[in-house]
């Protein structure tokens, strides 16, 4: 498959979508969901309106949750926590994952315990019908958060290494900051190798299941 280029969104950015699709002619855009943290799941106030603007513009998006640390040390609830993110995507359509952002490496619990929470997770989106997958950087990320032998075979991988190409297999590659002029108007910009679009219509699911 042709490599396909695409953005990352929260409510920290304020993109132009118009320009994203017809100047910049991006191929897709992960945009965030939420977070996981100490109340549970609590969505990005900017997801529906870049959601919309995703879905008016004609660019096929994915979601991510970041999953803060917090989440980790008080009582873990991911039937409550999932459920509660998931119901902000019914009767939408996504064609690229739905992502779990795994970043901070300075969680002082077992790494059996993390990654059994962080499959926890993936399992359920998973149980509801969603197509999944892992946010990390390379360098403090994957296998340092969780075991990396726990995961590898079963969910595709969103690798950010913004120095150079991953040496870890992955389906999509965050190669640049937003901050940097690397980045595309702002944006982190990432790198597609999967073609997401027709694997989730292939197997009904996203909402594709209708």
């Amino acid at each position: 498959m042709k490599e396909k280029y695409g953005v990352d969104v929260s409510h920290w950015n304020n993109p132009d979508f118009r320009r994203l699709k017809e100047e910049v002619k991006i191929d897709f855009a992960i945009l965030k969901l939420g977070t996981f943290g100490s109340n549970g799941f609590y969505p990005d106030v900017a997801f529906k309106h870049n959601a919309n603007m995703c879905e008016i513009f004609k660019i096929p998006y994915g979601a991510y949750v970041y999953l803060n640390s917090s989440a980790f040390y008080l009582p873990f609830d991911p039937t409550k926590m999932c459920a509660d993110s998931i119901r902000f995507l019914w009767g939408r359509k996504l064609d690229y994952p739905m992502y779990l952002d795994v970043e901070e490496d300075n969680i002082d619990i077992p790494v059996e315990t993390k990654t059994e929470r962080i499959l926890s997770i993936l399992n359920f989106w998973e149980t509801f019908g969603f197509y999944v997958g892992i946010y990390a950087s390379e360098k403090s990320g994957f296998g340092k958060i969780f075991k990396l032998d726990s995961v590898t075979k079963q969910y595709t991988f969103w690798v950010a290494n913004w120095t150079a190409k991953p040496v870890l297999s992955c389906g999509m590659w965050q190669c640049a900051s937003g901050n940097s002029d690397k980045g595309i108007l702002g944006l982190d910009k990432n790198v597609c190798y999967v073609d997401f679009p027709n694997a989730v219509r292939k197997v009904g699911l996203n909402g594709y299941w209708e």
